[in-house]
């Protein structure tokens, strides 16, 4: 019967069946490269992990597509990507651009760390803002200073009217990030097996 169950299922469910696998494995870095390797195979895409779109598990996002879960990521933890996720709806919802400084700014340095932090932007979590990940990761030091200091306005009610620091120094959104610190292709390739345990296709047929 549970043969049966798991066979209906994948049939008639396919990206959600596999979604759940992968969730269920996310652990294992190197199942993980199995599974992708058997969704090229079987012509189900799996977009890699963003934090504009991506949820703690493997979700799918149509009938061909499955969305990274960054529970995957090594380095994450569930209740720090919790916060994330819970900062990127408050920020959606007050209509904001949706910025790497942005949600630092945004989450409990309490319940993010810097290790966090660190993981996503070595597995092309923060692509999506075209920011190289070596600048990302040098300007983190900065964007987690300015984090401390709007939890502390939050906590004392200091925040002026529009939700941005008093001090008014420019933050780190992609028109102020310099090249400083921007990483070639050989580091990114090795950062990115780093926080995944594989690399993406995306970077390893470049």
């Amino acid at each position: 019967l549970i043969t049966y169950e798991t066979a209906y299922l994948k049939a008639h469910f396919r990206t959600a069946f596999l979604a759940a696998n992968f969730s269920c494995e996310m652990g294992d870095s190197d199942k993980v490269k199995e599974f992708l390797d058997d969704c090229k195979k079987s012509g189900i895409e799996v977009c890699p992990p963003s934090m504009d779109k991506s949820a703690w598990e493997f979700e799918p996002e149509g009938p061909t597509t499955i969305r990274f879960g960054v529970g995957a990521i090594k380095g994450t933890g569930k209740k720090a990507v919790e916060s994330m996720i819970a900062a990127r709806t408050a920020i959606l919802e007050r209509v904001e651009p949706f910025e790497f400084h942005t949600l630092v700014c945004e989450c409990e340095p309490a319940e993010v760390g810097k290790i966090a932090w660190e993981a996503l932007i070595k597995a092309g979590a923060f692509d999506f803002t075209e920011v190289n990940r070596g600048c990302l990761f040098h300007a983190l030091e900065r964007a987690l200073s300015d984090g401390a200091q709007a939890a502390s306005d939050r906590r004392t009610g200091q925040s002026n009217l529009f939700g941005t620091l008093e001090s008014g120094e420019p933050d780190n959104s992609p028109t102020d990030l310099s090249d400083e610190g921007e990483w070639d292709d050989h580091e990114l390739l090795d950062r990115e097996q780093e926080a995944l345990g594989h690399r993406s296709e995306e970077h390893t047929s470049e």
